[in-house]
């Protein structure tokens, strides 16, 4: 895959002499990356099973691994009456079990499951700074490689899905959406790139569907660069090719058999394959009329091509399964929304964020914007001396990727880390590119801009400047934290006989990690008639549950003594509120048909047990 960059601008000298280097560069700082964070936060690893996604994977992987069963995605513990089928690619329960069965070779189970969660996430860091600082280096040689390592280091937007314990899905999502619209640019210098272009991006999408608002949108604009211009399209037919038959494994790896004809809107599945095959043949068509046709001809073809395939495939897609038409939630409860799904913190805009942190929001908007005012530097340049032409096409792509990935991120923030990763090249090229001045070298410059583009020093900076605003009258809403869902605390509950759990949405992953006991729901959109039962039941007067908590077969009622994890700042949740039966197990008022279970090592927790009905 790496030596697929180095067809392009030649490098600075025998771009052997500069791979082992760069290679050594970006280990040197994933390893740094990974001291600095296990020496800040290592605690947090032992303390905490990390994020409610990290819970689950370790839940899902510990299945496989039991089982066996590739296709068999059903988590009986998590969801009431029926459990979750997770919609989560197996591909990564692979990796990971990869690492845990190597790490149990010399360690004991605990001491390789916490291995696991380090390494993992270090290697997508690593495989996805290889990417970026090649594709820097490829435009102006080692020294841009370099920077894009330096500015990784203190860039937390980039590694916030990266840091050790994340082993859900996001990153290996990040690493192949960035290197797929990194290399399908590159595609468009070197047609060749476009296989591994292609491969990346349907590997992507295969793991999970999240980064297809800026993957679709990419491949869109490339095919759109290279209309009306002969062998315009030949990296991008390659790409979409690739894309297609890289999805339809997907679906063969990911789905049973039996069950290929069973299409979901939050997976990979033959609706989407066939989507992509008609775009596919839409672009071989055009990319083809390109061969012999020229002109007006030549254009009107080639919108045929696209046009005829692109409705053609959104037609198909829409008849095998009409609800995909409204999103990857399209077969979701509509009740879901409310007391749930619109508060997920991830689907929050950037608005969220700012509110949690000002300093740090403002440091992730600096730091896109400052990229995207490089690529369009860099963008000017290229026209100044090639004029038209692959190159200038290429940067143009690589522009529209970062403005399309800083929309996505003002939209939802789990999108933030793509802006920030495609944003790093093009500030590393521009920095290694600065001249001297009359009293200053061009190293001495080159490390005064490095220092003021680093998202920690642009964070810091507008920090400072958001605490003199917030002394005049504004205020920073802090974020909201408990310790209810620490390993100690709900590891307590593994001494209560096993049951059936309702609980805080976001503690449900926890539970069945760390217990044996089943809980009523997690946060995840498959249990949308669970999540809806159980907010009512936590939602209603608690006198008023009691034959509902026994008709769903609930032994335990859990809640946290501290605020909701799951609120968003600025407000409580229906099921906070005074009267209702979250509220009266938190306070320990409980009800008559609930006696409380003591728990002196989980001070922060307050259980009820469901008594026997009485008579």
């Amino acid at each position: 895959m790496l030596n697929a960059l180095s067809v392009g601008r030649p490098l600075r000298g025998d771009a052997s002499r500069f791979y082992l280097p760069t290679g050594l560069v970006c280990l040197a700082a994933v390893l740094l990356i990974v001291c600095l964070r296990l020496n800040s936060h290592g605690a947090a690893l032992l303390s905490s099973l990390g994020d409610t996604d990290d819970a689950t994977r370790l839940v899902q992987l510990g299945a496989f691994l039991e089982h066996g069963r590739w296709w068999d995605l059903k988590l009986d513990r998590i969801g009431a009456p029926e459990p979750v089928i997770s919609h989560w690619s197996r591909l990564v329960d692979l990796g990971l079990a990869l690492i845990f069965k190597a790490g149990s070779a010399v360690l004991d189970p605990a001491q390789a499951e916490l291995a696991m969660r380090i390494v993992w996430p270090s290697l997508m860091l690593l495989g996805l700074l290889l990417l970026t600082a090649r594709d820097a280096e490829r435009d102006d040689g080692a020294l841009a490689s370099l920077l894009v390592a330096a500015m990784v280091v203190m860039s937390s937007s980039a590694l916030y899905q990266f840091r050790p314990g994340r082993i859900d899905h996001h990153n290996v999502q990040i690493l192949c959406g960035v290197g797929g619209i990194l290399l399908l640019a590159r595609s468009l210098v070197s047609p060749r790139c476009g296989w591994w272009a292609g491969a990346l991006v349907g590997l992507g999408l295969t793991v999970g569907l999240e980064a297809a608002t800026l993957l679709g949108p990419a491949l869109v604009v490339a095919i759109l660069i290279g209309l009306g211009q002969r062998d315009g399209l030949e990296g991008q037919m390659r790409a979409v090719v690739a894309m297609a038959g890289t999805l339809a494994i997907g679906v063969l790896i990911s789905i049973a058999p039996q069950r290929l004809g069973v299409v979901a809107c939050d997976a990979v599945a033959l609706n989407l394959v066939a989507l992509v095959g008609f775009g596919a043949a839409g672009v071989v068509g055009a990319a083809l009329a390109a061969r012999r046709l020229e002109g007006r001809t030549l254009l009107v073809t080639q919108l045929a091509w696209l046009g005829g395939c692109g409705i053609a495939g959104l037609a198909v897609y829409g008849l095998l399964e009409p609800r995909c038409l409204a999103g990857p939630f399209g077969q979701v409860a509509a009740e879901t929304w409310p007391v749930w799904l619109s508060r997920v913190t991830e689907g929050q805009p950037i608005g969220y964020l700012f509110s949690l942190s000002v300093g740090g929001a403002m440091g992730f908007m600096l730091l896109a914007t400052l990229g995207i005012a490089a690529r369009t530097w860099l963008a000017l340049q290229e026209r100044a001396h090639t004029g038209e032409g692959d190159r200038l096409r290429r940067q143009m792509l690589l522009l529209a990727a970062q403005l399309l990935a800083l929309v996505a991120a003002c939209w939802q923030v789990k999108m933030l880390p793509y802006a920030a990763w495609l944003a790093l090249p093009a500030l590393a090229v521009v920095i290694a590119r600065l001249p001297g001045t009359g009293a200053l070298s061009p190293m001495v410059v080159r490390l005064a801009a490095l220092l003021l583009v680093l998202e920690s020093t642009l964070a810091t900076l507008a920090g400072g400047a958001a605490a003199m605003v917030a002394k005049s009258g504004e205020s920073v809403i802090p974020p909201v934290r408990t310790s209810c869902s620490e390993t100690q605390t709900i590891s307590a509950l593994a001494a209560l006989p096993p049951g059936l759990v309702l609980g805080d949405i976001n503690l449900g992953p926890y539970v069945v990690a760390l217990t044996r006991h089943r809980v009523v729901m997690a946060p995840y959109h498959r249990l949308d008639r669970s999540i809806v039962e159980g907010h009512a039941l936590l939602a209603g007067e608690p006198a008023a549950m009691e034959a509902r908590l026994r008709k769903l077969g609930v032994d335990y009622v859990i809640a946290c003594r501290m605020t909701d994890s799951t609120a968003l700042p600025g407000g409580k949740s229906a099921a906070e509120k005074a009267g209702t039966l979250k509220n009266a197990v938190a306070t320990g008022a409980g009800a008559t048909y609930l006696a409380p279970v003591p728990l002196p090592s989980a001070p922060t927790l307050s259980v009820h047990r469901v008594l026997p009905p009485k008579g």
